[in-house]
């Protein structure tokens, strides 16, 4: 019988710690609350549109909510990640996520519940701001004819949302011999002879902020249609009638295009001034006659393309020189 009860006395502690154990598997097991939801709210208790960019403007904050469901759930606990930890930075305390912007650009953070990683939330964060850092061309260059006259699409901001005060530009030629500079403040140039020429546009806010543009100028003419003169004087003409079919070239691409017949239908002749002393009624047919009671005539003359007949393909100033 001694040994009965000194056995029993020897395993009753093990069964007793296992017993316990497993009620507290069970216990744990049919009394933890799980995280069943996960949502991001701003201080006024609205819904933060997932793929809406929270707009912050650098060096400020803005805090948001998360918020867990159920209320009882056994841990809240989240963990945050952002994309880009250099457009923002976060803390969170007491389920408030404070966001404090760095600098411009957009990022996406992410909340993760730590008792159920698969429940998350996200929301944008886009860092705004005032002050110009950057500026930036749509190309790098462009071709230019002698004598004409262009206006070069400023460059963009960065970031976008600076304010007007901070968008002055002003303008500047490496060789204003080859490309003049014609409105320092808005851009406009003037090609004057062959050659290359860079194109600096500068903040007038902050002159270490600049973009540059190269521009070729060329005497060759990149259009499918265009007229086989090149000097920037006029063409003289002598004789009353002047067919304008006789200086028109085409690009092999157009040749190849079209044949023959069909090419004089895909554009058209266009009077760009109005002037007396010349019949232009047969000027669809590429004809122009000229009154003998003058002896000199200018006149400018566009082709454009039927498809699109606000783009110009080319022009010519064409000067009657009575014989």
């Amino acid at each position: 019988m001694k040994k009965v009860v000194i056995i029993l006395l020897l395993v009753l502690p093990f069964i007793l710690i296992y017993f316990i154990s497993v009620t507290g598997r069970i216990l744990e097991k049919y009394s933890h609350i799980y995280v069943e939801s996960l949502k991001i709210q701003d201080l006024e208790d609205n819904d933060i549109i997932p793929n809406k960019p929270n707009e912050i403007r650098v060096g400020n904050s803005k805090q948001f909510k998360i918020v867990i469901g159920p209320e009882l759930a056994s841990n809240p606990s989240v963990l945050i990640s952002c994309y880009n930890n250099d457009i923002c930075s976060y803390t969170e305390e007491n389920g408030i996520l404070t966001v404090t912007a760095l600098k411009y650009g957009q990022t996406t953070i992410i909340v993760s519940s730590v008792d159920r990683t698969n429940i998350t939330a996200s929301f944008i964060v886009k860092v705004i701001d005032d002050v110009p850092t950057g500026l930036q061309f749509a190309q790098k260059e462009m071709t230019a004819m002698p004598g004409k006259t262009y206006d070069i699409t400023p460059p963009s901001f960065i970031p976008s949302t600076t304010k007007e005060q901070f968008k002055g530009l002003v303008w500047e030629s490496s060789d204003e011999e080859i490309v003049k500079i014609v409105d320092a403040n808005g851009g406009r140039i003037k090609a004057l002879k062959e050659g290359e020429a860079i194109i600096t546009a500068k903040s007038t806010f902050n002159s270490e902020i600049f973009a540059t543009i190269k521009v070729n100028v060329t005497n060759q003419k990149f259009t499918d249609v265009y007229f086989d003169y090149y000097d920037t004087s006029a063409y003289v003409v002598n004789d009353k009638e002047f067919n304008l079919y006789s200086i028109i070239k085409y690009s092999d691409n157009f040749m190849n295009q079209y044949p023959e017949e069909e090419r004089t239908n895909q554009y058209f002749f266009k009077l760009e001034t109005n002037v007396s002393g010349v019949d232009v009624s047969k000027l669809s047919d590429g004809l122009i006659v000229f009154d003998d009671s003058k002896s000199v005539i200018l006149i400018k003359i566009g082709i454009y393309m039927v498809s699109d007949p606000d783009s110009q393909v080319d022009l010519i100033t064409i000067v009657f020189n009575k014989k």
